[in-house]
């Protein structure tokens, strides 16, 4: 897994995008439509075109 994530551009940011509906309720939270860091984003593994060792 580390090796495809350092092939890849793959990261976990901190501030990913927190649930936008109470998974009890169904209704919005407060965070509904805030948007964290996308995953890959600080390693820029858009521009990465390699599959993974897989």
């Amino acid at each position: 897994m580390a090796t495809w994530k350092k092939e890849t551009g793959d990261d976990q940011p901190a501030d990913l995008t927190p649930d936008w509906y109470d998974r009890w309720t169904n209704k919005a939270v407060p965070e509904k439509d805030k948007r964290g860091t996308m995953p890959g984003t600080h390693s820029n593994a858009t521009s990465i075109l390699k599959p993974g060792p897989f």
